[in-house]
């Protein structure tokens, strides 16, 4: 019989100098072939795949919850190599990576009695900043190279061009831009993504919404994406290239990955260097003691532990592995994506390969399925990583109750199913071919007259309030004006019956 286990089981770990969290980590005894056989970190809004290849190097992929390029597709913000030379961690070697769940890091220890060497990697909580620390028993060369795959403008075709959900209908090739190498700044690789066009308001005139444009501002357009990557003892090389200046036995290394919508590419810059300066101040100590002390609240605010059938250890571990997913990529400026959050790696299958930046479904959110992220929050206290989807809600009541009236001549304001994080349709479900038919016709006949998803909204936001009543900002500036908005349109869009 299965039971939850309480506070006697989780004291008796304590006592052995454990956290009953430290069951469930992830452990892996030898090097991953690619980035399928990644670990997950994150501090809510910057996020890492990590995995060690065979020839020792250590790569991971950079998320940002809001690296969101020209196409509204949320792309990565990078990949980095970690190269060491010699290597402890190269196959055949003594090998062990382990997904420390209680400080959400990914700890590398490997090599033979005398060359060993161990690399502790982790975002800051409360920071854009990652950093990895290496603790060596021999003399090391490293290098930190950034590895950059958008190098240049690029046509996207097939299943990459369904994925950004019909942003010109094919009237003309879909193009996704490069990233771009900063040179001038000292002992550090910089690169940077800037969105030089957008369809935003191309969108929004295909949409029938054209008159409503000059009171909106472009969430895209000059959105510029990228990081710093520096370390002390740490020359350049070459543009995309840090090398150790000497051979050395430890080494920090940090990366700060920053994305704003600027006027130009210099305010950005500078942006980021004000970051370095911030990211400097106080010490490690005091950094990582901030660090520990959030992932201690989290786990220790909410939990489930099953025991009791020998299927008991894997069912938590699922839980418990979902919910820090969740936390990787919960506090961010947008909502968690049901389609890869922000873990996405390369694709492949027999037939088709496909880039990290590539998700099935596109930028759109749908919410069918972003509701599915968010109801288990209201049960396990995560509260902190609700704010991201009613907030996305809240920026687009405006544009939803300008298309209200121009769709419909009331009042009152709906949301799509599927739609963009500032608020519109995907012009693929919207439709292409619009003779004849009027702004209000929306060509997917599934979501045409699909209106349900704004009253479980108001669900989920009324069963926040209760959870968390001491919240009077969330009714304010979001339930009570969305409720209003939501009842008002079914209230006068519909008929009454008897």
């Amino acid at each position: 019989m299965m039971k939850l286990v309480g506070l006697v089981a989780a004291s008796a770990a304590v006592m052995f100098g454990q956290h009953p969290v430290d069951a469930y980590n992830v452990v892996w005894d030898t090097p991953s072939k690619d980035a399928s056989g990644s670990m997950p970190l994150g501090n809510g809004d910057v996020s890492l795949n990590v995995w060690t290849e065979p020839n020792g190097d250590i790569l991971f992929y950079v998320g940002k919850s809001d690296a969101w390029s020209e196409n509204g597709q949320l792309l990565k913000a990078g990949r980095i190599r970690m190269r060491l030379n010699p290597s402890p961690f190269v196959a055949g070697q003594p090998f062990r990576q382990t997904l420390n769940l209680r400080s959400s890091e990914v700890i590398l220890q490997g090599g033979a009695p005398g060359s060993q060497g161990k690399v502790s990697i982790w975002v800051e909580a409360f920071n854009p900043v990652i950093r990895v620390d290496a603790d060596l028993q021999k003399p090391t060369e490293i290098q930190v190279i950034y590895e950059r795959w958008r190098d240049q403008t690029r046509v996207l075709e097939g299943l990459e061009a369904e994925g950004a959900y019909g942003m010109n209908g094919g009237a003309e090739p879909l193009r996704t831009l490069g990233d771009s190498i900063q040179m001038d700044v000292e002992d550090s690789v910089v690169w940077y993504h800037r969105n030089t066009k957008s369809p935003f308001a191309a969108m929004l005139k295909h949409q029938g919404l054209g008159e409503v444009l000059p009171g909106m501002t472009d969430p895209l357009q000059n959105r510029t994406f990228g990081a710093l990557v520096r370390g002390e003892g740490l020359g350049r090389i070459n543009p995309t290239t840090l090398r150790s200046k000497a051979s050395v036995q430890k080494q920090a290394i940090s990366i700060l990955v920053h994305s704003a919508v600027t006027e130009s590419t210099e305010q950005w810059l500078q942006e980021l260097r004000n970051l370095a300066a911030q990211s400097s101040l106080g010490t490690m100590d005091e950094r990582r003691a901030g660090h520990n002390k959030f992932w201690g609240d989290f786990w220790d605010r909410s939990y489930i532990r099953i025991t009791g059938g020998p299927n008991a250890q894997a069912v938590t571990q699922a839980y418990v592995l979902q919910r820090y997913l969740n936390a990787c990529a919960g506090r961010g400026a947008y909502p968690i994506k049901s389609n890869g959050s922000l873990f996405t790696v390369d694709t492949k299958t027999d037939e088709l390969s496909f880039d990290a930046d590539y998700r099935k479904g596109g930028g759109a959110y749908w919410f069918q399925n972003t509701r599915l992220v968010y109801w288990p929050m209201l049960a396990s206290g995560d509260y902190d990583m609700m704010q991201p989807f009613f907030g996305m809600y809240r920026e687009a009541l405006p544009l939803a109750l300008k298309r209200t009236k121009a769709y419909f001549n009331h009042d009152g304001a709906f949301f799509p199913e599927t739609m963009y994080f500032w608020g519109v349709y995907a012009n693929g479900d919207y439709g292409w071919a619009r003779e004849g038919k009027p702004a209000s016709f929306v060509q997917n006949a599934n979501l045409r007259h699909h209106f349900t998803s704004n009253l479980e909204l108001l669900t989920l936001g009324l069963e926040y309030a209760a959870y968390f009543p001491n919240d009077k900002t969330f009714v304010r500036s979001f339930l009570g004006p969305a409720a209003d908005a939501s009842l008002t349109f079914v209230d006068t869009h519909y008929e009454r019956d008897s």
